[in-house]
């Protein structure tokens, strides 16, 4: 990898701020050749604490299902299969109730495949 000059600026105004790596690593109480001593760790530790990241806690699957329908188009189709199956039942027509059946098993299976992608993914 083929460093830029910015890089190398940013290393020689290192350098010279501190005087070198040597005088680095002493400022930071190291030592270069052996690393930090036990007793420098260990206070870190209590100072600042593990050096590991926390796990993420694991979503549900219901939370992955349920965040599809923050999706607008999945709103508007919500909103067009409560309307075809309204207007289904209240005009008793067989071929609106059809077509609001149809567009929920769509919404359906558009989460339940959008949930499963960002399932898998997490896990």
């Amino acid at each position: 990898m083929k460093k830029n000059s910015s890089t190398k600026e940013g290393v020689a105004a290192i350098v010279e701020k501190y005087g070198g790596v040597g005088l680095l690593a002493s400022a930071l109480g190291t030592d270069m050749s052996g690393g930090l001593r036990q007793s420098k760790v260990l206070r870190m530790r209590e100072l600042f604490g593990s050096n590991k990241l926390k796990e993420a806690e694991m979503k549900s699957f219901l939370s992955f299902f349920l965040e599809a329908f923050e999706d607008p188009t999945l709103l508007i189709l919500v909103g067009a299969a409560v309307l075809s199956l309204g207007f289904g039942f209240a005009m008793n027509k067989p071929e609106e109730k059809l077509q609001g059946a149809a567009i929920v098993g769509a919404i359906l299976l558009v989460s339940v495949v959008g949930a499963v992608q960002e399932y898998s993914r997490e896990s």
